[in-house]
């Protein structure tokens, strides 16, 4: 079964695999990463689940900050079945109304 579009119900969610790190913001909304297929997921409050961010570099952790912006630990290295995944280690902020990507801090290379 292939993964859920945006704006599908969230009856369909049992299909995303590898989810990591929910975080919710003040209005109620779910971010989550999703690892395998390396995006962020966002559940609204209303239950419409939507892809908020693609090509997420193997985004792990999340977390709202106090003034509201997503925060997140990229880079992970993950195995799983026969997938190899490696990002570029960073932690990044998500401005959550305009998609605004901000590096906070990356390893030198």
């Amino acid at each position: 079964m292939p993964c859920p579009s945006a704006g599908q119900p969230a009856e369909i969610a049992a299909t995303v695999a590898f989810t990591e790190g929910p975080a919710a913001d003040r209005e109620g909304n779910v971010y989550f990463s999703e690892l395998i297929s390396q995006r962020i997921m966002k559940l609204s409050a209303n239950g419409v689940l939507s892809t908020f961010r693609e090509n997420s570099n193997v985004a792990n952790g999340l977390l709202i900050d106090p003034q509201g912006r997503l925060i997140a630990c990229e880079g992970a290295d993950v195995a799983w079945r026969y997938l190899k995944l490696t990002g570029k280690p960073r932690v990044t902020r998500t401005d959550l109304q305009t998609g605004k990507i901000e590096v906070l801090a990356a390893c030198r290379t």
